[in-house]
């Protein structure tokens, strides 16, 4: 079971030929400046929305193209949950995007997570870009993640978080899969 509260990093974490599949979907969207980095922030930054907007997750992964079924598979038999989506989108910062520290939105709470599959085929540390979660008085940082190729996090969305900014030395755009979901024990 994934913890309320917890925060879980997999690196290499798809086999090659489902996260190749995936960059070479993301390479193909029609990006546009519809993602705001939050409600109080002007900055805009690159989005493609998948699924969302709606009162109802998905049930069934059947639902989503075949391209983002293996990420939900995987981790509903790794942790024996059931994964339910109600938003699923992509995001692209780039040197000069800034984003405050938010949580995501809450779906039934104790049993709402984000799922950020990484997806820049190449990453290096003095990029920066890391996802840091923050204590509930966003004083202290629990963790900080860099955004290694075919890493994935899981963290509860009531989790103070952002992402550093990317380095002007960085000419890739830090391109991420995001998956809030609410989440619920599969009984055995």
């Amino acid at each position: 079971m994934i913890k309320e509260n917890e925060i879980i990093n997999i690196q290499d974490f798809l086999e090659y030929e489902d996260f190749y599949d995936l960059q070479s979907h993301s390479k193909k969207l029609n990006w546009t400046f519809t993602g705001r980095a939050s409600a109080t922030m002007s900055e805009w930054h690159l989005n493609c929305p998948i699924y969302g907007g709606v009162k109802n997750p998905i049930i069934d992964y059947n639902q989503l193209p075949e391209v983002f079924r293996p990420i939900l598979m995987k981790l509903s038999k790794q942790y024996n949950v059931l994964i339910r989506p109600y938003d699923v989108y992509f995001n692209a910062y780039k040197f000069g995007n800034e984003m405050e520290i938010h949580t995501d939105k809450i779906t039934k709470k104790g049993f709402n997570r984000t799922i950020i599959m990484y997806l820049t085929e190449d990453w290096l540390p003095q990029w920066h870009g890391e996802t840091v979660l923050y204590d509930e008085k966003k004083e202290h940082i629990r963790s900080a993640i860099v955004p290694y190729p075919n890493s994935v996090l899981i963290f509860d969305g009531r989790i103070p978080h952002t992402s550093v900014p990317i380095s002007k030395f960085c000419l890739e755009n830090r391109i991420i899969l995001v998956f809030q979901c609410e989440i619920q024990k599969i009984d055995v």
